[in-house]
């Protein structure tokens, strides 16, 4: 079991909707019995619990690795390039961090990290005020992998979602 953490659930969720579709998309142009997209999540420390969307798709080249988070920068022929910008304000706005990086067998995983509820001490003042609110994560990440799959054209590929408290290599 995971434990909770503070974060506003509809923005969470919106970070790992655009993460899981930006995943799908990725591999669309993969062999179907070689596309796994995989949501992982481990207590990173007594702070912090970090999230890894990893896919099976065409990777990043080293270049983009940066850029891809500034605002209008696209690597999509359709993309408007605000996607990521807008997940890496909502991370920071919970006071973590997203990054990506290559994955082992190809493909890339992105990361990033949101505060344990008992860690909230520099948002207190905005839990206080309502604005953001503990959150189950296992349950959060289920409905986003619903909500993914009904709305994107290749909802028909093998997905591995898996949420667990060990610290697995991905």
């Amino acid at each position: 079991e995971l434990p909770p953490v503070y974060a506003d659930r509809i923005m969470i969720e919106q970070v790992l909707l655009n993460l899981v579709k930006n995943g799908i998309e990725s591999m669309g142009d993969i062999p179907f019995d070689r596309r796994h997209l995989s949501i992982q999540a481990r207590v990173l420390d007594e702070r912090m619990l970090e999230i890894a969307v990893a896919d099976q798709g065409h990777g990043l080249p080293e270049e983009d690795v940066e850029r891809i988070f500034a605002p209008f920068y696209t690597t999509k022929p359709d993309g408007m390039g605000i996607g990521l910008a807008i997940c890496r304000s909502i991370i920071e706005f919970h006071q973590g961090r997203l990054w990506v990086e290559a994955g082992r067998d190809g493909g890339t995983i992105f990361r990033f990290t949101v505060p344990i509820e008992e860690s909230v001490g520099a948002l207190a003042d905005l839990v206080k005020a309502g604005k953001i609110g503990s959150i189950g994560l296992s349950e959060m990440s289920a409905e986003t992998l619903r909500k993914a799959s009904a709305i994107h054209p290749i909802a028909a590929m093998q997905t591995e979602y898996s949420l667990t408290t060990r610290n697995p290599e991905i």
